[in-house]
């Protein structure tokens, strides 16, 4: 940023105004969330990761890869999982090796089950990722089940 005498030129609040809702833009955004670099604010982040189980609490903006599993040709795998939304809203998705996104389960404002859910995965040849995604101010708990893969703290 380019300073004088303490002001700043409108081509710099342009960007810091670009930074600051960067993480909001993110949610609908499908070019953004293909990446393989994660965005994200963590805040109170309670999680575990046992065998091939997933649990955690956590306040949460942006998006950040939770599992990937290199699949040496084409399978289904069953993913099992709780997620719910105190504040906020917050999605898992599916991002194949040709960065197409799928939709997993999605989920806003005090939506919350105690009843696990399953789904099959369709997963293709090659680099599977599976990524959180969660709107502004987002608080979330979740618990997620698959056979295969590796599951990644957020944050980490």
């Amino acid at each position: 940023m380019n300073c004088k005498k303490g002001y700043l030129k409108k081509r710099d609040i342009l960007y810091i105004f670009y930074n600051l809702n960067y993480i909001n833009r993110l949610y609908e955004d499908n070019n953004e969330i293909v990446k393989e670099i994660n965005t994200f604010n963590l805040n109170d982040v309670e999680q575990k990761i046992e065998n091939n189980n997933y649990i955690g609490t956590a306040e949460f903006e942006g998006m950040d890869t939770i599992w990937n599993y290199e699949a040496t040709e084409d399978t289904e795998i069953e993913l099992k999982y709780i997620l719910n939304v105190i504040s906020g809203k917050c999605k898992i998705v599916l991002i194949f090796p040709d960065n197409t996104v799928n939709t997993i389960f999605e989920n806003a404002n005090n939506s919350q089950s105690n009843d696990y859910s399953t789904t099959t995965l369709q997963l293709k040849q090659g680099l599977n990722r599976i990524k959180l995604v969660a709107d502004k101010d987002t608080k979330v708990q979740f618990d997620l089940s698959i056979e295969n893969g590796t599951f990644n703290e957020l944050g980490f």
